[in-house]
């Protein structure tokens, strides 16, 4: 949704980076290696370096994938609550993003749903169906609405399920919303999955509206944290 012949565009948001590259980091000059880097993939086309702390747009897209990889703990024990031995290898958990009234992004209380079985054979009356939706989409059109994050037991892929769900939700909120459009460009559907490479176990991937059906999003630091403002 953005414009890459023009090089005034913030071209990748938050704190997500290119397969095979390095995380962004915030702090001003020094941020990022120097240009040419696999690094290179948000800069302020006048400076090699930029603090994304100091963008209003770029920093809510800063704290909106920090908060993001905030709500792993608390979904995990919603997996774990759901049944014993609950984690994201066997249940799907879901949290909804939005921006509360201190404009910091907050998420919903965390819905698990059912156990899902890896080796399950689908019958007409156990689709081994793994999804859940959100429990509530009325942060929508109150303009507040940042995405959300769930877990995958099966892969990191987007689904067309995923995909169309996010999309349409999106147009939702531009055509309420218009003012919204810059949002728009890195708002996520965060997919996080098992991963014991990860320092924390899990791998979160941030799929946005032009990622396409079966496809990784851009993966976001595991260990993110916010800006000292919202």
């Amino acid at each position: 949704m953005t414009d890459a012949t023009n090089p005034g565009d913030i071209q990748v948001w938050g704190q997500r980076r290119q397969a095979n590259g390095l995380f962004p980091s915030a702090g001003g000059a020094g941020m990022q290696p120097p240009l040419g880097t696999p690094a290179k993939e948000k800069r302020d086309p006048e400076s090699p370096y930029y603090d994304p702390c100091a963008l209003p747009i770029a920093r809510r897209a800063w704290n909106a994938d920090a908060a993001a990889i905030a709500q792993i703990n608390p979904m995990m024990a919603a997996a774990n609550a759901a049944s014993p031995g609950g984690n994201f290898s066997n249940h799907e958990v879901i949290v909804t993003l939005y921006r509360g009234s201190d404009n910091w992004v907050h998420g919903t209380t965390p819905i698990a749903g059912p156990w899902f079985d890896p080796n399950c054979v689908p019958t007409p009356t156990n689709p081994c169906v793994a999804g859940v939706s959100p429990g509530s989409w009325s942060f929508v059109n109150t303009g507040n609405w940042m995405g959300d994050i769930h877990s995958h037991p099966w892969n990191r892929y987007w689904g067309v399920v995923d995909r169309n769900n996010f999309r349409s939700t999106i147009d939702s909120i531009l055509s309420v919303n218009p003012n919204r459009a810059g949002d728009a460009a890195w708002i996520a559907s965060y997919v996080t999955v098992v991963d014991p490479n990860s320092p924390t176990g899990y791998s979160t991937y941030a799929h946005t509206y032009d990622t396409p059906e079966g496809q990784v999003g851009r993966e976001v630091n595991p260990l993110a944290l916010p800006c000292p403002n919202p």
